[in-house]
Formats: structure tokens, C-alpha cells, sequence
């Protein structure tokens, strides 16, 4: 009886170890599994890349579960797809069509201020673009977002928000005017801020591996631009050097449409199809972040600079109402030749004011200049104020005191205009509780 019992304990354990060590990602004990999950995952996306017009839309993989996702447009895709293969678990994801953000009617979304859609000086990321397309008489309305202003003094954005015709694809000529707000939100000729300078190509069709969709344009020498800065319906905020993020990383982008918003990221080597209008082009590795109903980019936020913690993280070019898809920081940096962050050798002003006036020269923002170079610094009052000084960083201010003066460049300065009311006037500040409002004054 005794020995049955052994028996029986002995069994029972056995089969608890056995169910312990199958629960296991096989990866804990194979030191090769990664390598095994990264060849099932380029056999299959060999295998369904033909498929790229017949729902098939992507495919990345997870080392920490073990598994290859492939992303598909409906259900009906869905069940063409194999739970394994090569010995690796296969899930898929239902994404819908993948496609750039700046191809659809960009409604903006309540809450977000239409101030982004308007005229915005000094130029700051987060903002309405595009180039200005015109065909005889007819201009093109379309529009994107500004990403950011580069520390080398560029407008980044997308390549098919300031680089291609959004009628047909093709690439714009070098030289093609940069106008803010985009020529959607009313952008004309008359808004011209720079031209378009340079871009990545992109390979359409065929199964290509791209990288990047990106361009910068250069800008006009009478258009003030603060770099790295970001508009925010909040306090603004700015972006400065590079990083790369990881699954669950919690990132943030500034756009047209949605304005600022914050998202997961839960692929960060995805592939995907992406549909430009009539044609596609393929990307590779790409990060995905996760959505509902648009929440972290919708239409009209193609463009946008993504960051970790105040550092690039990449552009948003793409995604649908579920996913969003951002090219790397590194891609677009390497690709176009552009500075993130601040060069040796040059240094950073940034001006603000206090309420009751403003800085007209060179503008409220962050500007960079070469050590030595002297700064012409304008401040204007406004009705009922008067100008009384320059604060923060003012040891090299020719004169406090002056609305107009200079500042001499020697390191990262921040200086403050201040205003005051008048001698004799009062300031009388007006508000109510729900349920009423005051008529008078």
C-alpha cells in the first residue's frame, strides 16, 4: 500500500514538472530560440509578402512571448493564417489597412486648438504643413504636421506631407515652396516658410524594404523658427538628442489633429504595407503603438516628432484606427543628415516674455547661434503696459532696462521680457462658477 502511494506521489510530481516546464517560453532553456523566432519570422513574411494586395498587411515578433505576429486587414485574412510555424506560434492581428496620414480628410478633434491649424511664428513642431502643390490653376489641398524644427535650422517632417504630390506619389522637385499652415487649413503662397530640401527615397511595390518616410525643407532667413520646441495646449515643451524605446515604453507626439497625446508602444521591429493612395510601399523595422478609434494619431498627424522623456524617438508616417506606425529616430537622422540636438560649438537662446507684452526680435522660442554672435532683442508692450526688464540670463545684456537692445552669445541663455500695467491703472480679473456667467463688465 505504502509503495502504491509512493508510486502515486511520484507521478503526481512528475506531472506537475512536466506541465511547470511546458508553460515555459521555449527560449528560457534553447539559447537559440531567438534566432529560431527570427528565421520562422522572415520564412513566413517571405511567404506572405505576395499576399500584400489580399489582406495581408505586416508581421512582427515578440522574444518575450515567444511567438510571430502577423497583421491582417479583416477576419476573413485572419483564418488563412497558421497558428505555427516552423515550430514558432503564429497570432495574428486584425489592423485594417494601413495607411499615411495625411491621405484622408483631417478633421481637427475637440479639445485640440485651432491654433495649430493657423499661422504659427516662430515655426514649432506639432503644427499644420505642406508643400504648395498647384496644377494650372488648381492648388492641392491637403496637409500634414510639422515634426520639428531640427537644431541645424530644418523643417522636418514627412516625405509625403512636404515631398510628394499627394495626387499621384510622385516626388516633388528640390526648391518646392514649404508653406505653414498646410495649403488643407488654408496655407497659401503667402504662407511660404522655406523650400523643400532633400528627402529619403521610397521604393514602391515589389516587397522593397524602406525605411524611412521623411524630408526636410530649409527655411526662409525672415522666418523665425524655435528648434526643438513643440506646441501643447498645456506649457510647451521641447525635444532635444535621440533614443530608442522598447515594448511598454510610454511615448508622446504633438500633432495637427489630435494634438498631444501619449501611447504604448507594442511592436518595435514591425514590417508593414503601407497604402499611399493608389500604390504601396513595404517598411521595415518600424515601431507600432496601439490605439483606439485614433486616440494617439488620426489623419492629418503624418509628421509628427514621437519622444521618450523629451528625447526623439521618430516620426509618425502611418497607422489606422487601431495602430500607429512610426519610423526610428535613427533611420530619419542617418537618412537625412540632420542634428537633434544642440552642435558643438553653438549655443541656445530662449526668449519669453511675461503677460503684457511680447518679443518681436528675434521672437519667443529657442534659437541657436555661434559663440560671440550678438542677438538684437526687441520687446513691445502692449495696451495699458510698459517694458520694465530683462531677466534670467542677462550678464551679457547690453541694457536691462532697454525694450531694445543686444545680447552677446557665450552659452545657453533664457531670458525674460517683463511688462507691467501703467502708473494709475489696476488690473480687475473677472471670473464665475457653473451655472452663470458675468454681462458686465
Amino acid at each position: 500500500m505504502k509503495n502504491k502511494r509512493k508510486l502515486l506521489l511520484f507521478l503526481t510530481l512528475l506531472l506537475v514538472c512536466a506541465l511547470l516546464f511546458s508553460s515555459i517560453p521555449a527560449w528560457a532553456g534553447e539559447p537559440g530560440y531567438r534566432k529560431s523566432l527570427a528565421e520562422a519570422r522572415k520564412a513566413l513574411e517571405q511567404e506572405l509578402l505576395p499576399l500584400s494586395g489580399e489582406g495581408f498587411v505586416g508581421i512582427a515578433q515578440s522574444e518575450t512571448e515567444g511567438e510571430v505576429i502577423v497583421f491582417v486587414e479583416d477576419e476573413q485574412t485572419k483564418k488563412r493564417v497558421p497558428c505555427s510555424f516552423k515550430g514558432c506560434r503564429v497570432r495574428t492581428e486584425v489592423t485594417g489597412r494601413i495607411e499615411t496620414l495625411s491621405t484622408q480628410v483631417a478633421v481637427l478633434l475637440t479639445g485640440v486648438s485651432e491654433d495649430r491649424q493657423n499661422e504659427v511664428r516662430p515655426l514649432v513642431g506639432g503644427t499644420s504643413l505642406s508643400a504648395y502643390v498647384t496644377k494650372g490653376a488648381l492648388i492641392y489641398l491637403y496637409g500634414g504636421t510639422l515634426g520639428m524644427v531640427t537644431y541645424d535650422n530644418k523643417v522636418l517632417s514627412n516625405a509625403h506631407v512636404i515631398a510628394m504630390r499627394p495626387e499621384t506619389g510622385e516626388f516633388l522637385d528640390v526648391g518646392t515652396p514649404v508653406i505653414q499652415p498646410g495649403s488643407r487649413d488654408g496655407g497659401r503662397i503667402g504662407n511660404r516658410v522655406g523650400e523643400l530640401e532633400t528627402y529619403i527615397p521610397i521604393d514602391f511595390g515589389g516587397g522593397t524594404e524602406n525605411y524611412a518616410d521623411a524630408a526636410i525643407g530649409s527655411i526662409d532667413t525672415d522666418v523665425g523658427a524655435s528648434v526643438g520646441e513643440q506646441f501643447s495646449e498645456g506649457d510647451s515643451y521641447w525635444i532635444e538628442g535621440w533614443t530608442e524605446v522598447s515594448k511598454g515604453d510610454i511615448v508622446r507626439k504633438s500633432g495637427r489633429t489630435t494634438g498631444v497625446t501619449t501611447g504604448e508602444v507594442v511592436y518595435t521591429n514591425a514590417s508593414v504595407w503601407v497604402t499611399y493612395g493608389d500604390k504601396s510601399a513595404y517598411f521595415v523595422d518600424q515601431i507600432v503603438v496601439e490605439q483606439e478609434n485614433w486616440s494617439f494619431a488620426a489623419p492629418g498627424d503624418s509628421g509628427s516628432a514621437v519622444d521618450k522623456g523629451g528625447e526623439f524617438v521618430g516620426l509618425v508616417f502611418a497607422g489606422s484606427e487601431t495602430h500607429a506606425v512610426i519610423n526610428k529616430a535613427e533611420h530619419i537622422i542617418e537618412g537625412l543628415d540632420i542634428a537633434v540636438e544642440l552642435p558643438e560649438g553653438l549655443c541656445s537662446l530662449t526668449i519669453s516674455s511675461t503677460p503684457g507684452g511680447s518679443v518681436s526680435i528675434p521672437g519667443e522660442g529657442r534659437y541657436i547661434y555661434a559663440a560671440g554672435v550678438v542677438v538684437d532683442l526687441i520687446a513691445e508692450a502692449g495696451e495699458d503696459y510698459r517694458f520694465v526688464k530683462w531677466t534670467g540670463d542677462v550678464d551679457t545684456v547690453a541694457d536691462v532696462y532697454a525694450a531694445s537692445t543686444n545680447i552677446t552669445m557665450g552659452g545657453n541663455y533664457s531670458v525674460i521680457a517683463n511688462f507691467e500695467l501703467k502708473e494709475g491703472l489696476c488690473s480687475l480679473t473677472v471670473f464665475s462658477t457653473e451655472g452663470g456667467s458675468v454681462i458686465t463688465p
